[in-house]
């Protein structure tokens, strides 16, 4: 969330903060209790039914943290619980099919090492997954320029052949 802070993609956070807001009551109760007006009004606009992108859109360089009573929102323990329960593999489950993770280390809405953390702590657990780590390029540029590597990989995936071996 830090790397998203008043950035472009700010959006996201916003987004992660309703599905958490909507999916467990006792964070609930300590956002409505937390938080301004307008905070509960941005709750009440991406619940919405917002697609991302419009999500992302409204709120490009928002300060989320503004939005709250408190000076340190993430700090609660309320908050602490949650964030480590729905960290991507603090369950200790590992993943079962072929992956294939694409990542710059310029990226700007998914920690490089976060990822790169993931897949080393995946393949130990015996997951199979080709982490491919790329230069320079942010999120969006990643994407673009690794979609046809993408395409191809998922074909090679439905035929069997594609290559996920832990590197």
């Amino acid at each position: 969330m830090f790397l998203l802070y008043r950035g472009s993609y700010v959006g996201f956070a916003g987004a992660g903060i309703v599905g958490e807001y909507n999916a467990y009551p006792d964070l609930k109760e300590y956002i409505d209790a937390n938080v301004y007006p307008n905070g509960t009004a941005l709750i009440k606009d991406i619940q919405d039914n917002k697609c991302i992108l419009q999500v992302v859109l409204n709120y490009s360089g928002k300060d989320v943290f503004s939005l709250f009573k408190v000076k340190d929102p993430l700090s609660a323990p309320v908050v602490q619980n949650r964030l480590n329960q729905n960290i991507l593999g603090n369950d200790g489950s590992t993943l079962s099919v072929k992956t294939i993770m694409y990542h710059s280390d310029k990226d700007d809405i998914i920690p490089f090492e976060d990822a790169q953390k993931y897949a080393t702590e995946q393949c130990a657990r015996g997951a199979s997954i080709n982490f491919v780590a790329d230069s320079g390029q942010n999120h969006i540029g990643e994407e673009l320029s690794r979609a046809t590597d993408l395409g191809k990989w998922i074909d090679a995936f439905h035929k069997g052949t594609a290559d996920s071996a832990c590197k």
